[in-house]
């Protein structure tokens, strides 16, 4: 027999009686599910120890169940945010590899005169010389790394079940959170560990070059909220904005906004008129695709350009301008995420290391990315 709960037994037969042996629930009945429903609870509290509660180890491993119980193969998984890093920045994956610092030389010319350069035919005019200026730009690496340590109980544990692997999901759970962190120091940096460097959504202000900010002109309320005259000029306006912040040399490439935002361009732009691709969206993109004579432009959201969402330090929503150009703006991934194989020193407890290095968003021509903030 094995012991259901205090009163009721599973007998060989399969039957459930009780202590007496009075077969409660005969062999192969179908079972009245509030009946079953019952039991569960019922065992669920004395294994609890009253507290009402289901049971787990400190794994999650053990869990009480009945014969009637049936475990589902299909696992369900807590859940992020989540974004692809190079759809915003441009992502630059194996160069200076364990290095402490990358330098990336930036030149331009000294002079532009032209017409210094024109000559008298048959004159002995002598050439006047071409100047160019050279500097670097020094971006510091981050190394990173993290220990995945298992003993041999959980190793022989995780083969004895057979839905949930506890080190496959301790693995799963080291990447993953490597990949949550590398989306934040990307968007926002950090001040962690002794280090501080801003991110794509909050470049430091106090540069000598850095990015341009337009505080509530250009984009004087949500774009969600705009009417039809406000959209209409509204992109002409941005273009101009960058055109001339960049000395007319850059186009940009695509237009970040806030995810609160993004749920409102989907509305038609007039209801009363309710055409195809006449959406806010669809208004935006021809237009942008137009002004900036580039049909791959793209309009993206997120909500890291959201006032206050995670500790980005931004008072007002900000929208982005920018440019998917690596000699532009980048950010580095000399050593792409990489675990060791696990090893031991006792035959008892395994270890493994993850360790990558990334570095912050480097901004090369920093008039290139552009904020337009809300009054």
């Amino acid at each position: 027999m094995v012991k259901l709960r205090e009163t009721l037994f599973f007998h060989i037969d399969g039957s459930i009686r009780d202590r007496h042996g009075r077969i409660k629930v005969a062999a192969n009945a179908k079972m009245d599910q509030n009946l079953v429903n019952s039991l569960q609870r019922e065992l669920n509290n004395d294994m609890a120890g009253g507290a009402g509660e289901l049971f787990n180890d400190a794994a999650g491993y053990e869990i009480p169940i009945t014969t009637l119980t049936q475990i589902s193969r299909k696992i369900t998984t807590q859940k992020y945010y989540d974004a692809k890093i190079s759809d915003y920045v441009p992502v630059v994956v194996g160069e200076g590899a364990f290095s402490r610092a990358l330098m990336t030389y930036k030149t331009g010319l000294n002079t532009t005169d032209f017409d210094s350069g024109l000559i008298r035919t048959g004159a002995n005019t002598a050439a006047t010389m071409a100047d160019i200026q050279i500097e670097g730009d020094i971006v510091p690496i981050q190394n990173w790394k993290k220990a995945l340590t298992y003993d041999i109980f959980e190793l022989e544990e995780a083969g004895k079940t057979q839905v949930v692997n506890l080190i496959s999901a301790k693995q799963e759970a080291l990447k993953k959170t490597y990949d949550l962190g590398l989306i934040q120091k990307a968007f926002i940096g950090t001040t962690a560990q002794g280090n501080s460097f801003t991110g794509l959504v909050n470049h430091d202000m106090t540069l000598p070059y850095h990015v341009p900010v337009d505080a509530g002109v250009t984009i004087p309320v949500s774009i969600s909220s705009m009417d039809a005259i406000q959209i209409n000029t509204l992109v002409g306006a941005l273009i101009k904005q960058y055109r001339i912040a960049t000395g007319f040399t850059a186009y940009p490439d695509k237009f970040i906004i806030p995810t609160s935002d993004w749920f409102g361009l989907s509305e038609l732009l007039d209801p009363r008129y309710p055409l195809a691709d006449s959406s806010r969206y669809a208004v935006l993109i021809k237009a942008f695709r137009q002004q900036t004579k580039n049909p791959k432009f793209e309009i993206i959201d997120t909500p890291y350009v959201q006032a206050g969402f995670e500790k980005n330090g931004l008072l007002k929503d900000r929208y982005i301008l920018t440019v998917n150009d690596p000699t532009s703006i980048k950010m580095l991934m000399p050593v792409p995420y990489t675990t060791t194989l696990p090893g031991t020193k006792n035959g008892m407890d395994w270890e493994s290391v993850a360790y990558a290095q990334f570095s912050p968003v480097q901004f090369l021509r920093p008039a290139e990315t552009q904020y337009f903030d809300l009054p």
